[in-house]
């Protein structure tokens, strides 16, 4: 429960942040960033689908260069070696509706920054984090995808 409510002050401070000032900003996220970086260490898995929803609801249709600070955080180190399989595979949920909503706007850099990071882990000896990580690669590939521009380039199809 405590997690449910700090999820949802949290996210609801940097989503209602769109019009401070630079001080403000700076401010708020000397803050939040440590304190998000202990909620996110101590939550358990259960409570992780909330600071997911809430990493959502943060980032959705907004600028990503309004939550520089939240990308640094949650690319900074994707895996601890020395946590529970349960653990690791949070840690890359929790990431995980930050790419689902980037889409077209600064994914390309993210997701290729994502891809470097989980890189080492491709062969992770528990199989819930080695799943985990082919998702968000999945997803990764997905948000980078750009479709033909013109007719030229799109396959002909035969009626």
């Amino acid at each position: 429960a405590y997690h449910s409510v700090a999820s949802e002050i949290i996210a609801g401070m940097v989503r209602g942040s769109r019009h401070w000032d630079f001080a403000q900003l700076r401010d708020m996220w000397a803050w939040v960033t440590p304190t998000l970086q202990n909620a996110l260490n101590v939550c358990s898995v259960d409570t992780a689908a909330d600071w997911a929803l809430a990493i959502h609801y943060i980032v959705a249709d907004f600028d990503p260069r309004r939550y520089t600070p939240l990308l640094d955080l949650l690319l900074a180190s994707p895996l601890d070696i020395s946590a529970t399989s349960a653990q690791q595979a949070k840690r890359i949920r929790i990431a995980q509706p930050m790419l689902l909503e980037l889409s077209w706007r600064g994914a390309r850099s993210i997701s290729l920054r994502t891809i470097e990071l989980l890189q080492p882990y491709f062969a992770h000896p528990y199989k819930v984090v080695r799943d985990r990580i082919s998702a968000q690669i999945g997803h990764c590939f997905r948000s980078m995808y750009e479709p033909p521009r013109n007719a030229k380039q799109l396959p002909h199809v035969n009626p």
